[in-house]
């Protein structure tokens, strides 16, 4: 049975193919080399010791990915990493030293197998949920075991698996082929388990994402611009985030007031421009900043620095929280101290959120009225959220060495 909803699914993604591709290149704009780039495997040199294949997805995954493979290469341990987003892509290669970093293939049987057969990984190692049937088919195949890090499942997602549960085996598709799954919490550990996984392949680890070590980097054009100012961050925002948190803000507006607004994804930066423009606030695309410019709104357009800019906000809003996408990670604000607001939709952190939650280290409004209101909270207020969060980023550090040590010892049973 397993066999033939393989060969199903591989007909019906070919043929999926047929149709995305083109409309990748072209439509999405991302160029017909990108899609080759994931089609035909790449060159890597000769494994000289062990070699572990790290796939992610976008930016996230990729941070966390790097945090891992930092502490592997340590052990002399070769890592690949993999991604399938350009921007993922653009993350890697400014940060990921000492890696091989690819795009991840087409999850077409063909292209799978022969991105194994050139990388020959003794083992492969999934970022969050990346649940791919021909990755996990190819990885059985060729006897690599394979590993969930920083394992969760959102709620959305845990509903489509469940459906999915109803009509083929989950365990059979996947978790006999998973050899360990390192969860975030007991809510993700739980999860799995309702799916099929087997409870002693699944354990509570925490989350790799309070592991992150961000490189101090002055940037040095925002200096004369924050100087005296009271600095408010928009992080990761989605479209319309930006025009409800604008628009009530341009109604309380003080000259000492500074936003610096980051959208997830930068190519909306000119449209977030005119939006500020047309409240009749002065904006300017933080690429084309000098050292005269006298600015209401910033507005990031490259990728890359937001983790940075974070370090000269006085308050930080999380974009992803006031539409129904599911949020964006609080926890790069957080690693600088800084009392952050987010909206009501926070789903795809909600393990992260009752922990920060409950040690008050975080706020939570339920709409754009009530982050402008956190803005201007008292400050004994904001200092002591950012009081807290430091407190709660102390006691949950260490998650990479905890799963390396792990892993380590599997491939001491495995004799790999």
């Amino acid at each position: 049975m397993y066999w033939i909803i393989i060969g199903l699914y591989n007909i019906v993604y070919l043929f999926g193919l047929v149709f995305y591709l083109p409309y990748i290149a072209i439509v999405r704009g991302r160029g017909w080399r990108y899609v080759f780039s994931r089609m035909f495997a790449p060159d890597l040199p000769v494994k000289t010791t062990k070699r572990y294949w790290l796939h992610a997805v976008s930016v996230g995954e990729t941070n966390v990915a790097m945090a891992v493979a930092r502490r592997l290469v340590k052990d002399g341990v070769e890592v690949v990493i993999s991604t399938s987003t350009p921007t993922g892509m653009e993350n890697l290669k400014k940060k990921a030293e000492g890696t091989y970093v690819i795009y991840s293939p087409w999850d077409f049987l063909l292209c799978v197998c022969a991105f194994f057969a050139k990388i020959k990984p003794d083992r492969l190692l999934i970022i969050e949920t990346e649940l791919w049937p021909s990755l996990f088919c190819c990885a059985y195949l060729g006897g690599v075991p394979v590993s969930i890090l920083n394992a969760r499942i959102s709620d959305r997602a845990f509903s489509r698996y469940r459906r999915l549960y109803r009509i083929v085996s989950l365990k059979g598709l996947f978790f006999d082929k998973v050899d360990f799954v390192f969860a975030q919490d007991k809510r993700a550990m739980d999860r799995f388990l309702a799916l099929g996984l087997d409870a002693d392949h699944v354990g509570v680890f925490g989350n790799i994402k309070f592991d992150i070590d961000i490189l101090e980097k002055d940037i040095d054009i925002l200096g004369p611009i924050v100087e005296g100012r009271y600095v408010i961050v928009l992080g990761s925002t989605h479209r319309d985030e930006e025009e409800q948190i604008l628009s009530r803000l341009a109604k309380r507006w003080q000259d000492r007031f500074l936003v610096i607004c980051a959208p997830r994804h930068v190519h909306r930066a000119d449209g977030i421009v005119e939006i500020a423009t047309g409240l009749g606030l002065s904006a300017e695309r933080f690429s084309r900043l000098n050292e005269g410019n006298a600015l209401d709104v910033v507005v990031v357009d490259v990728i890359g620095v937001l983790a940075n800019i974070y370090r000269y906000a006085d308050v930080v809003f999380v974009g992803g929280s006031l539409v129904p996408h599911g949020g964006q990670n609080p926890l790069e604000p957080l690693y600088w101290n800084k009392p952050v607001v987010v909206g009501p939709y926070m789903d795809n952190f909600a393990g992260i959120m009752e922990q920060l939650k409950a040690e008050s280290a975080i706020l939570q409004v339920s709409d754009a009225d009530a982050v402008i209101e956190a803005f201007f909270s008292s400050q004994d207020k904001l200092k002591a959220l950012a009081r807290a969060a430091k407190e709660v980023f102390s006691r949950n550090r260490g998650v990479v060495e905890r799963i390396v040590k792990q892993l380590n010892d599997f491939s001491d049973e495995t004799k790999y």
